[in-house]
């Protein structure tokens, strides 16, 4: 919990407890559990304090007091629910309910004399129109509309004073307001007549005036010389009017006037470099077509998170990602996009779709009406020998080609096994499609741990006697196999409960049970993690070392690989080359606490490693060769987790004092003057 304490006219977080308050035990434990027993005695006051208020009693001081605690713990109550496991809530809600009814209280008079008061109004402010535009999009199912916040809130609906408002800079949040309530999705009959075309026509001319009004000058921007306020306010005025259009739908704008608005929006990202307000930094970064705009659109997101390391960047990738998969997914097939509804299936909670589902089944590997299935784990032949999806819409052609050997025996063995599905990864994603195949990719390790079994066929291993591998020429031929170098199969070895090797003649060589202490040797895995020890005890540094002797025919997929190992969720981008694996580790950085990601050692083939640059994060797996007896340091003190800091690293750590660090030192100063 955050606590402010301060003197003067300054905003002060101040908790005097005048009676009893009771708690919800779900959420005491709730709390407990994710931030310690301190964190929940804090709120539990803090909630005490603005329960016992009376607006009535109150002074201007203790209505400053009650109104910025009120918007801490709806701030906290909004990033907690980011990582949370069991739903958001309309808890949130209460807060922003709250201070605005203590803002309402208050004399206008007094409002003109309090620039403290007027920026926490504003921040009032800004939550209240965020509700209202999330109002329009969540939808979670089962529930036909989010009616139930107009009962539990009242207050809610009504908007804050207008004469408090007016006293505001409210950067068209106003508009915005109106916006959300005149919007109506398109398979509402009203969006068709006249009237709502009028409206919605009329709110465009007011979005175009304001943004004109906002607008930065070219040289302004050009020369970065503009106030960051200026430049956030056309950003805010732009991100209305792009949003109005693309929502209003193509019978009523035209869909092509947001490019030039988008291009606009994404030169104010990169001019600020930072964005704070999750609002415009949605809905102009999901405009970002290309993959060199995302990228950007993703530094402006991980250098935020750096300066404001409270903020919850993951969650924020991945609605991105989602949303541009979407587009994606809709362009390749030539379809149109409702922009209403992809908001809406993106942001609404258990959304159809919101995992990745099988292009040939429907199916998604966490889905509870999954059937149990089998699934295949082999290096990938040539296009010509691969089935693909589209081969397998045709049998015929399919059984042509060598690979569907490949698909009779897997379907064959999972038929002895009482299966009736299997997953085979060459011919049940359609790779036409970089959606679909991002989708897969990053749910690949969850249809490999899903499975009840997994088939791992290795087709350069002849040889096996009847008792596995007897003999040493089968010892020999096993360890040397393709299967053991390449990076997709590590997580392949990895996931799966249970796994049975086969040879090239479809011979069975053993289960992983039988064949533990050859594959640790093989792999340099510690058995523990082949037996199915979670994957987060072991340490970064440890999984990076079972990828450094793995190799991959694309340079990004070398990091791509590794999104199941380390649980992260990244769009794919192919073309960026090495920076894949950095933003990899960017990840990991913004979601472990740890910092034996920074362990690496350069490889003896980097003779001049100063021509490296000044980047702390390695370049590739292979870096972490020797990392694998590398644990977490315990440490008992309190700190903050190391975090991205535009492009350095930010990190509290132990300093240990080498006992020959005074002849050390020589040596390294000698060497350098060398």
């Amino acid at each position: 919990m955050l606590t402010i304490s301060s003197s003067g006219s300054r905003i002060a977080f101040v908790v005097h407890p005048k009676r009893q308050a009771a708690w919800p035990g779900a959420h005491e434990d709730r709390y407990v559990s994710k931030f310690g027993i301190r964190a929940a005695q804090l709120k539990l006051s803090c909630l005490q304090a603005l329960g016992a208020a009376n607006s009535d009693n109150m002074g201007l001081r203790d209505i400053v007091h009650h109104v910025a605690a009120g918007m801490l713990l709806c701030v906290f109550e909004i990033l907690q629910h980011f990582t949370s496991t069991s739903g958001p809530t309309a808890e949130w809600l209460c807060y922003i309910s709250g201070a605005k009814t203590l803002v309402n209280s208050i004399p206008m008079d007094v409002l003109k004399q309090e620039g403290d008061l007027l920026a926490l109004i504003e921040w009032v402010y800004y939550y209240e129109s965020i509700y209202r535009f999330t109002r329009v999009h969540w939808h979670p199912r089962g529930v036909k509309a989010p009616s139930r916040w107009k009962m539990e809130f009242p207050t809610m609906d009504k908007p804050l004073r207008p004469d408090t408002v007016v006293s505001i800079q409210h950067h068209g949040l106003d508009l915005l307001t109106n916006i959300c309530n005149t919007l109506q999705p398109s398979s509402n009959p009203t969006t068709h007549t006249e009237e709502y075309k009028n409206k919605i026509r009329q709110l465009r001319q007011q979005a175009k005036h304001d943004w004109a009004a906002a607008l930065v000058s070219e040289e302004a921007l050009v020369t970065r010389t503009q106030s960051r306020s200026l430049l956030m306010k056309e950003l805010y005025h732009l991100a209305v009017l792009i949003y109005l259009c693309r929502a209003a739908g193509s019978h009523i704008a035209d869909p092509e006037c947001t490019i030039p608005w988008t291009r606009r929006g994404l030169r104010l990202l990169g001019a600020l470099g930072t964005c704070d307000r999750t609002m415009p930094l949605v809905i102009i970064g999901a405009e970002a077509s290309t993959d060199e705009d995302r990228m950007a659109v993703m530094d402006v997101l991980a250098a935020t998170e750096g300066q404001h390391p409270v903020r919850s960047g993951k969650c924020l990738r991945n609605f991105l990602h989602a949303l541009w998969n979407q587009d994606d997914l809709h362009a390749e097939r030539d379809l149109p996009v409702d922009y209403m509804e992809k908001l809406t299936a993106v942001m609404s909670p258990e959304r159809p779709g919101g995992r990745h589902q099988d292009a040939s089944t429907g199916m998604s590997p966490a889905s509870a009406t999954t059937p149990k299935y089998a699934i295949l784990s082999h290096t990938w032949g040539s296009t010509k020998e691969e089935v693909s999806f589209q081969d397998m819409q045709c049998l015929a052609t399919a059984k042509k080609k060598a690979g569907f050997e490949k698909i009779a025996f897997t379907c064959g063995q999972a038929r002895a096994s009482g299966l009736e599905y299997v997953w085979i990864d060459t011919c049940c994603i359609d790779k036409r499609s970089s959606a679909e195949l991002s989708e897969a990719i990053n749910s690949m390790f969850k249809w490999y741990k899903l499975a009840k079994v997994c088939y791992v066929y290795l087709a350069d291993v002849s040889q096996a006697s009847k008792d596995g591998l007897g003999q040493q020429a089968s010892v020999d031929e096993f360890s040397q196999s393709r299967w053991f170098t390449r990076g997709w199969t590590l997580q392949e070895l990895l996931a799966p409960k249970r796994i049975i090797f086969f040879t090239k003649q479809w011979n069975m060589i053993g289960t992983m049970n039988e064949l533990r202490t050859q594959i640790a040797t093989i792999t340099r895995i510690r058995p523990c993690y082949l037996d199915g020890e979670p994957l987060q005890k072991a340490s970064v540094a440890e999984r990076m070392s079972w990828a450094s002797l793995r190799q991959t025919s694309r340079v990004e997929d070398i990091a791509y690989s590794l999104l199941g190992i380390f649980d992260i969720n990244m769009a794919l981008l192919y073309g960026e080359g090495e920076k894949a694996f950095q933003r990899l580790q960017r990840e990991i950085i913004n979601t472990y606490d740890d910092q034996t990601i920074l362990a690496w050692d350069l490889p003896e083939s980097i003779p001049y490693p100063e021509e490296l640059g000044d980047s702390v994060l390695a370049l590739a797996p292979n870096w972490f060769r020797d990392c694998a007896d590398l644990a977490v340091y315990k440490d008992e003190l309190p700190h903050h987790p190391a975090s991205m800091v535009n492009r350095a690293v930010a990190l509290e750590t132990v300093v240990v004092k080498r006992r020959d660090h005074d002849d050390y030192m020589k040596k390294v100063v000698g060497d350098s003057q060398d």
